[in-house]
């Protein structure tokens, strides 16, 4: 009984082991999507600027003059 006792501790620890990395993995997924601003990462385009205005506007996001705001590079393409 000692031993058996001793099994179902060690295979409940194992088990917790496995359901807490599963719970990692989906708090990863939770993080949501995020953009690339440049040199750093914000959750949306519109939070990329920190105060900075047009100078944190880059990578997936570019700064829009007629609303002095940053935004998705791909709704801000002007046609030619």
């Amino acid at each position: 009984t000692n031993r058996r006792g001793l099994l179902e501790s060690l295979f409940a620890l194992l088990g917790d082991g496995e359901q807490k990395q599963e719970d990692e993995e989906d708090e990863e997924d939770e993080e949501g999507p995020f953009v690339i601003c440049g040199m750093h990462e914000a959750d949306s385009c519109d939070q990329c600027p920190m105060g900075n205005g047009k100078a944190w506007c880059h990578g997936d996001c570019a700064w829009n003059d007629d609303t002095a705001s940053c935004e998705s590079a791909m709704t801000n393409v002007h046609p030619d």
